[in-house]
């Protein structure tokens, strides 16, 4: 018996550091802060580079190195789930019946989707209550000062503010970005 086992990620090519912002890490759950790299980003299948996708930005949290908001579902994820699960709950009620075996399926089928609809409806309140609670706390996460954290030279005033030394400009959460 074979074993075959599929390696397959990105790479990040000319990766440097271009901002930083303070943050609440998920991961580590500090207050802590987070450096914006920009990298050239390479799909890769078996080591091979094979799909380039282009200049990204990514955030990694100073303390833990992980992404300060790695361990969430997206919320569109999230929302398109629910719309499947319960498109495909309603298309099961119209489905018929032909035989006896499939009696006992159909029918847990009927009510099981809709049942993990209400379980993913509640999930997608819950995750909204997270998300309040989230940018509430993100309001209280102090400014990083005068000084880079990347460079140690003075931040410019105004709205980013740029350090005059490197030029690395300070960030905002993405919770916090449209408020």
């Amino acid at each position: 018996m074979a074993l075959s086992i599929m390696v397959f990620g990105t790479y990040e090519w000319s990766r440097r550091r271009v901002g930083f912002r303070p943050d609440l890490c998920l991961s580590c759950n500090e207050e802590a802060i987070a450096f914006e790299y920009r990298s050239f980003d390479v799909g890769h299948f078996w080591y091979l580079p094979v799909l380039p996708l282009g200049f990204r930005r990514h955030w990694y949290c100073a303390r833990c190195g992980k992404d300060p908001r790695a361990d969430r579902m997206g919320r569109g994820m999230l929302v398109f789930w629910t719309i499947l699960v319960a498109a495909v709950g309603v298309a099961m009620w119209f489905i018929p019946i032909e035989s006896a075996d499939d009696v006992t399926f159909a029918w847990s089928m009927r009510f099981g989707f809709p049942v993990l609809t209400l379980v993913l409806i509640a999930l997608l309140r819950r995750r909204a209550r997270k998300d309040l609670e989230l940018r509430n706390r993100l309001r209280n996460v102090p400014s990083v000062g005068d000084a880079c954290p990347l460079c140690g030279g003075g931040m410019g005033v105004g709205t980013p503010r740029r350090c005059r030394q490197c030029g690395a400009i300070e960030g905002r959460a993405p919770e916090l970005a449209a408020s």
